[in-house]
């Protein structure tokens, strides 16, 4: 059967780590979109953080966002992501009584966690990871010293970063202070990702197929940490890029050279073009 949904998540799969869209698979994403294929951006980013991404592409296709927590209608607009909007198709928000342990468990581990208010980065210590992280993606951000204290709703995801060195160890560190049923996912080096039980790219993928009427059989997903592991699971093939998350390559039906030498374009040409 011919494919008619390409999810692809960004940041190392997509994307040349920090230096963008590579003008080969530009080209490529573009001929697949030409040939009526839907494809749809599956990231961690919020829409804000993956606004030039998404209008470099000019896709015109819905989006998935903060690791399946939005789906998002069409391109974002110039302003942002506006809450009030009719953007939003689909959101799952985590509940204030995680996000407030989360953030209990951090602190105990002296680890620094940040939460999302629509784009707003909002923190109770700056570092050097904020100045960083909110300057690279351009992003507005807000300190809350009194974090825990506020009424804390609409929170897509919580982020925790560790050290890259030392992740596993802390993932194993902050999954023994929270429940059980609470997934901690992989982004990036350090990034330690907890949505909204159940809201992951591979719920947010399946939902979005059937909005667009395209069977599970004829979707395709890429990514390549463990935030994309249930999208890669529920496709109809499930591809990562070489330089994936060895936790993840098992998973994928297909890998495919690694992002740096255009492993999403390579597919485009091979499978759809």
């Amino acid at each position: 059967m011919p494919i008619r949904l390409l999810a692809l998540d960004l940041d190392e799969t997509l994307l040349h780590y920090s230096r963008g869209v590579s003008p080969r698979n530009l080209a490529a994403v573009r001929a697949a979109a030409r040939k009526g294929v839907h494809i749809i951006i599956a990231t961690g980013r919020g829409p804000l953080a993956a606004r030039s991404i998404l209008q470099e592409l000019d896709l015109g296709q819905p989006s998935i966002h903060y690791g399946g927590a939005l789906v998002l209608a069409r391109p974002i607009c110039h302003c942002g992501l506006d809450p009030q909007s009719h953007q939003i198709l689909r959101a799952r928000y985590v509940p204030e009584a995680l996000v407030k342990n989360v953030l209990r468990a951090a602190n105990q581990l002296d680890l620094h966690a940040q939460i999302y208010e629509g784009d707003t980065v909002v923190f109770a210590r700056e570092n050097l990871f904020t100045e960083r992280y909110t300057k690279i993606l351009h992003l507005p951000c807000r300190l809350e010293p009194n974090l825990l204290d506020l009424p804390l709703a609409n929170v897509p995801k919580v982020l925790v970063y560790s050290d890259p060195e030392w992740q596993e160890e802390n993932r194993a560190k902050l999954a023994a202070l929270l429940p059980a049923d609470v997934d901690i996912l992989t982004s990036s080096p350090g990034f330690l990702e907890i949505g909204a039980p159940g809201a992951t790219k591979g719920a947010a993928l399946a939902w979005l197929a059937e909005y667009l009427g395209v069977p599970q059989a004829q979707t395709v997903a890429i990514g390549d940490n463990t935030l994309d592991a249930d999208m890669i699971t529920w496709a109809g093939l499930g591809c990562c890029v070489g330089n994936a998350n060895e936790a993840v390559k098992p998973l994928a039906d297909l890998i495919l050279p690694s992002c740096s030498e255009d492993g999403v374009a390579c597919f485009i040409e091979e499978h759809i073009l």
